[in-house]
């Protein structure tokens, strides 16, 4: 049962993140020049897009689904044999989550409401509402970071537990992580990294929802099993 729940978590969790973009794309005044947002002025516009609110309320939802989704993961890797690469995926990928829950609540809530102070004092306004973003983004790439190691280790664990597609996949997710932070194309801000870190974090809840499905069917062939006992 608790595989049953970790797997649809995982589903639902996977599923938020990879639409949480579309209610801010549909927004009226949406333009592509402003994602990411590069000024203030664009993060001003940006916030009073209609689909902001949802967005980040998808974000919120989704985190608390996810790292249950990983834990049930990480029991599920402790059975195989697992053990050290199961911990470190959970370990990783969860405090990246926490990051990214932070950065949602940072950006999603806080930011809105300085904005709104703004009109009130130009100048402190302008320099709180830089601040609070960088701040914001700082989480989130550090968070993305993370969750990239940890998929990397869940997805070895996957492959020492002769899964090997499943696994590789994930190992390839943190092998191509850990090549662009060596290499510095990809950086701790989530904004300087957005064109390359955006696509790879989509694969990477790809990723997560694909271990749903899989934490589904092993439960149903489970249960399959203990009725034919």
């Amino acid at each position: 049962m608790l595989k049953h729940f970790g797997g649809f978590a995982l589903l639902a969790g996977a599923l938020l993140n990879m639409t949480r973009m579309i209610p801010t794309v549909l927004s009226d005044g949406f333009s592509r020049d402003i994602l990411p947002p590069k000024t203030v002025d664009d993060l001003i516009i940006f916030t009073k897009l209609s689909g902001f609110a949802p967005s980040h309320m998808m974000a919120l939802f989704s985190t608390p689904l996810l790292i249950f989704g990983i834990t049930v993961l990480f029991k599920v890797l402790w059975e195989q044999g697992q053990r050290v690469s199961g911990l470190a995926g959970l370990v990783l990928a969860n405090s990246g989550f926490v990051l990214y829950l932070l950065a949602a609540i940072t950006d999603g809530i806080v930011l809105p409401g300085i904005i709104n102070e703004f009109a009130a004092d130009p100048l402190g306004g302008e320099i709180a509402i830089s601040v609070v973003h960088s701040f914001a983004t700082g989480l989130a790439g550090a968070g993305a970071a993370l969750i990239l190691f940890g998929v990397g280790f869940i997805g070895f664990g996957f492959f020492r537990a002769k899964h090997a597609i499943f696994g590789a996949l994930g190992v390839l997710i943190g092998a191509i992580a850990f090549i662009g932070y060596i290499t510095s194309i990809l950086k701790l801000d989530f904004i300087e990294s957005f064109q390359i870190l955006g696509p790879l974090m989509m694969l990477t809840f790809a990723y997560l929802l694909a271990n749903g499905l899989y934490l589904v069917r092993i439960n149903n062939k489970t249960k399959l099993a203990e009725s034919l006992i």
